[in-house]
């Protein structure tokens, strides 16, 4: 469940201040497809991201760390 004090979309500044990283990062991460966006607005828009996208890098990232912990453990 989302915590109600974060909004539903994120601009790609408040995702990138909460991700620790640039906006310029985000717009990247967006274009490779790492992260899911829609674009508001006409013509160009902005983009705008689920915070759903937030709450599934950091399990990603979780899984990832435990993973690497895991083979470590196992190699010594």
């Amino acid at each position: 469940m989302i915590s109600p004090a974060l909004p539903q979309l994120l601009t790609t500044a408040e995702f990138a201040k909460r991700l620790g990283c640039s906006a310029a990062t985000v717009r990247n991460m967006i274009k490779s497809k790492k992260i899911t966006a829609v674009r508001m607005g006409v013509g160009k828009g902005t983009y705008k991201i689920p915070t759903t996208e937030l709450i599934r890098l950091a399990s990603e990232d979780a899984t990832n760390l435990t993973d690497l912990i895991e083979s470590r453990s196992l190699s010594n």
